[in-house]
């Protein structure tokens, strides 16, 4: 009897030991580790820019309405640029993007923009252009982990962050008109691709050459600008000059409201006497963009 026992517990032993061998066997073969070195390809299609109207419903238009392509990618854990692409709007493969990196976790910044200036990317906090210029802009940050040699294309749609101030004149501008100077306060010209916003408040002065518009009947004035919020309230000032750069005609605009993705257009007569009392009025004109339209 006792010998009897002593081989059943051999047995059961036997038994434990080979369902241990056998889920070992398991693990093994299906939590094999990763390689941690190594390098990834992945490539990226930017297909188009995202738009929103007053409600809330988005147009698309192709990438073959903005000049300029940007490709950033910087190290998630130190923001460091690890690769950057530009691209021309008459380049071969415009949209395309494609970037071989080692393992590892990365922001890819998408940059579509109007206009002759490049973007400086060197930091991904304070994304800039030279002279403090703002364009009309556009954007998309991902998040994403290469941890295998090829990852599946990805399609990006870029959504417009940026907010428009515009004079519009009528009437017969001075012959002698050769430039207006904009300053505007309250909103950015840096921006920050980590939150979608301007980086910080600041103060940004431009200067349009306009002497093509001297002695005609219309003149229209474009200001872009980065918020640090959804909405802000900023105040400009626009200086008309001769050649000679006296001041022909001055206008201040206060507590404008600005929102990203709005264009705030001040309409009226920029170079007669102001009125005693100031009429405003507000209209949509472009479903392209949220408008908010005022008369001066």
């Amino acid at each position: 009897m006792f010998v009897k026992k002593i081989v059943e517990m051999k047995q059961n032993l036997f038994f434990m030991a080979l369902v241990a061998m056998l889920l070992s066997a398991c693990k093994n073969s299906t939590d094999e580790p990763q390689p941690s070195e190594g390098e990834g390809h992945i490539t990226f299609q930017v297909i188009n820019y995202q738009q929103f109207s007053f409600d809330d419903e988005s147009t698309r238009a192709s990438v073959s309405n903005v000049d300029h392509l940007d490709m950033a990618i910087y190290d998630a854990s130190t923001n460091a640029l690890v690769n950057h692409v530009h691209q021309a709007k008459d380049a071969d493969g415009y949209g395309a993007f494609s970037a071989t990196l080692p393992y590892g976790t990365y922001k890819v910044v998408f940059l579509g923009y109007k206009g002759s200036r490049t973007a400086n990317v060197d930091n991904i906090a304070a994304i800039s252009y030279l002279d403090d210029y703002v364009p009309d802009f556009f954007s998309k940050t991902l998040d994403i982990t290469i941890d295998k040699p090829e990852t599946d294309a990805r399609n990006v749609s870029l959504t417009r962050r940026v907010a428009l101030f515009r004079i519009a004149s009528n009437g017969k501008n001075p012959d002698d008109l050769s430039a207006i100077t904009v300053e505007g306060n309250g909103g950015s010209h840096h921006f920050n691709a980590l939150t979608d916003k301007g980086a910080q408040v600041e103060n940004r002065s431009y200067t349009f050459d306009s002497k093509n518009r001297a002695g005609k009947d219309t003149l229209s004035v474009f200001f872009y600008s980065f918020l640090t919020a959804n909405e802000a309230t900023m105040n400009f000032t626009a200086t008309a000059y001769d050649s000679n750069k006296n001041v022909i005609r001055q206008r201040n605009f206060t507590n404008v409201p600005m929102s990203i993705n709005q264009a705030t257009h001040y309409s009226g007569k920029f170079f007669e006497p102001d009125k005693s009392t100031a009429g405003f009025s507000l209209q949509l004109e472009d479903i392209e963009w949220t408008d908010t339209n005022y008369t001066y």
